[in-house]
């Protein structure tokens, strides 16, 4: 299992507010360029890609799913190698 997240695009950051901050505004320019900007700097495989499983530590989807279920919802992840 691995938890799998896309950084957000140009749509995503377009639509974003600030929802999870208690502000129901959407992002000025300002706000959205700071955003992009910090993204450009810090890239996902800024210091090589990392690649974990559940193997490695004794661990099944079956055993996490349960655990992880309601912030899988929320946030509506995905969970890689899952039917």
């Amino acid at each position: 299992m691995a938890i799998h997240r896309e950084r957000p695009g140009a749509a995503d950051l377009a639509a974003a507010t600030c929802g999870g901050c208690g502000a129901d505004e959407p992002l000025t320019a300002e706000t959205e360029a700071r955003i992009r900007n910090w993204l450009a700097e810090h890239p996902q495989d800024l210091f090589a890609l990392n690649t974990y499983s559940l193997d490695q530590y004794g661990l099944t989807v079956e055993q996490l799913e349960p655990i992880l279920a309601e912030c899988l919802d929320t946030f509506d992840i995905e969970l890689e190698g899952t039917p």
